[in-house]
């Protein structure tokens, strides 16, 4: 593994804020457009990658798609017709999937996210979708590296000879 001196952790983290904040006011930009392309492929995004940690099971994918109708809320926030209860509970499902299916000692992250999401009032609920979808994101991220760490120890104990650990 390749340590960075602390210079170059300040850079690589001021470079990923910038970036960050970068994809957010281009979220914000479309979202005052009303041009929910960008906002439909994240949405899209975050399901699949839901559905990769339970890759061969169907029955976790159609109840997640049920809980989280990515077509119904493009419909909704298209025709103008978006209720905040309705939204913000599709959120709300997609923060429950992150908490199901990622490890416990995570929980506190997504239940941070669900404060701040029912804090929300029902006109702040669309502006700050930018800053949601970001965090959701950087959780599934720092979920996939914790599973693919596993799943290398695992492998390597085995390899030892030791799959006991």
């Amino acid at each position: 593994m390749i340590q960075m001196d602390d210079q170059e952790e300040k850079v690589c983290k001021s470079i990923q804020h910038n970036f960050h904040k970068a994809w957010c006011d281009l979220m914000r930009e479309k979202i005052v457009a009303k041009d929910w392309d960008m906002f439909e492929v994240c949405l899209q995004e975050i399901i699949d990658r839901l559905k990769a940690f339970v890759h061969n099971r169907t029955s976790i994918h159609e109840q997640i798609d049920r809980e989280i109708p990515v077509g119904l809320i493009l419909q909704m926030l298209r025709n103008d017709a978006v209720i905040p209860s309705d939204f913000l509970q599709y959120f709300g499902a997609i923060l429950q999937w992150l908490q199901k299916l990622g490890p416990p000692d995570m929980d506190d992250v997504v239940d941070a996210m669900q404060n701040r999401l029912q804090e929300l009032s029902p006109t702040d609920y669309i502006s700050t979708m930018p800053d949601t979808i970001l965090a959701i994101n950087i959780h599934l991220d720092a979920v996939k590296l914790r599973i693919d760490k596993f799943k290398d120890e695992l492998s390597s104990n085995i390899a030892n000879g030791d799959d006991t650990k």
